[in-house]
């Protein structure tokens, strides 16, 4: 199989959730060539540090741009396109339907489609990773594993053994300001005051986000204007890693395991987490369980999620503790 269209309709952190697919694509077809197209231009920087891709084609969801990018598309003849998942399914089928491709695969979710050579069952409770592993095997022949891990092309390892450093990124994209949670300023007073000079924080900070900045002292140690092959090796040093469910945290997997994520509302009337959060075994997640559905829809005056703002400070700090406590529990065992 020569060359290969992948469309992904996600950003920065859905793309990382279909890199250890793409890890094993490459396995089954190492001399393939492969096309990218994007509708989201943020993805567009990580792409670049990735092997085999040949194009990436970019564009708006605006109909005009998509028109033009298909008419584009339409000169080449793949032999093999799909979609990562997560898209919207009747999408997927109008644009691989305009395709010319020998081989379509695309999800379902309660009827096979006549437009795709495979079609595979979306699985609404399984983790974004595992759903585009599928998606890869029904192309080739590999063993599905009990674990994988997103993977970011960067061979450097972490050189600190001092203090513990913590990473934190309050953002998300701009177009979900609302589901970043709003006391991670407190979180650092908290956590220098607990463990003083044993410890050291940096705040991320993306070029979306800079009036994140501002709820800061200006004590604090960010990690800004760089490019994401840097901010990887930022993040290569940190031991922990806290975060509001964003890009970052998923690019953090691919070298640590020590994560907590902080949730806010339930999506599709499920667990979200389960479908979207940290691949990790290590991952920690914060989010208030067990409520009615209309509670992880409602806004507050601060126009952040009342489920994101209902978890507390001193939640997120008891699990720091436990955290940094088996860290020293194996240093002196090993």
């Amino acid at each position: 199989m020569k060359k290969i269209l992948i469309i992904h309709t996600g950003g920065m952190g859905d793309f990382l959730m279909f890199t250890p697919a793409y890890r094993e694509l490459l396995k089954l077809y190492p001399n393939s060539e492969i096309d990218f197209y994007l509708t989201n231009k943020n993805v567009r920087e990580i792409l670049l540090y990735y092997p085999n891709i040949k194009n990436i084609y970019t564009t708006s969801l605006k109909k005009k741009e998509i028109f033009n990018q298909l008419l584009i598309l339409r000169k080449n003849i793949y032999d093999c396109s799909f979609f990562t998942t997560g898209g919207k399914l009747w999408k997927t089928n109008l644009f691989l339907a305009a395709i010319k491709s020998k081989l379509k695969i695309g999800e379902y979710k309660f009827f096979k489609s006549l437009i795709f050579n495979n079609n595979i069952k979306r699985r609404e409770d399984t983790h974004f990773v595992e759903n585009n592993l599928r998606i890869v095997h029904s192309i080739g022949t590999f063993p599905l594993k009990s674990s994988y891990s997103p993977w970011f092309p960067l061979d450097m390892k972490k050189t600190h053994n001092e203090k513990f450093i913590i990473g934190i990124h309050p953002g998300s994209q701009a177009a979900y300001k609302n589901r970043r949670w709003n006391k991670y300023e407190a979180l650092i007073e908290k956590l220098n005051k607990i463990f003083k000079e044993n410890i050291r924080i940096k705040v991320f900070i993306g070029p979306e986000e800079k009036e994140l900045k501002k709820m800061f002292s200006e004590k604090i140690l960010f990690v800004e204007n760089k490019d994401i092959y840097e901010v990887a090796k930022e993040l290569i040093e940190c031991d922990l890693f806290i975060n509001s469910d964003s890009g970052l945290g998923h690019l953090y997997t691919c070298f640590n395991k020590k994560i907590i994520s902080i949730f806010g509302p339930n999506q599709l009337g499920l667990n979200q987490e389960l479908r979207t959060g940290p691949y990790s075994k290590q991952a920690i997640i914060l989010k208030k369980r067990g409520a009615q559905e209309e509670y992880y829809s409602q806004i507050t005056k601060s126009d952040i999620y009342k489920c994101l703002d209902d978890i507390e400070v001193e939640e997120v700090v008891d699990e720091v503790i436990e955290i940094i406590k088996r860290e020293k529990e194996w240093k002196k065992n090993h």
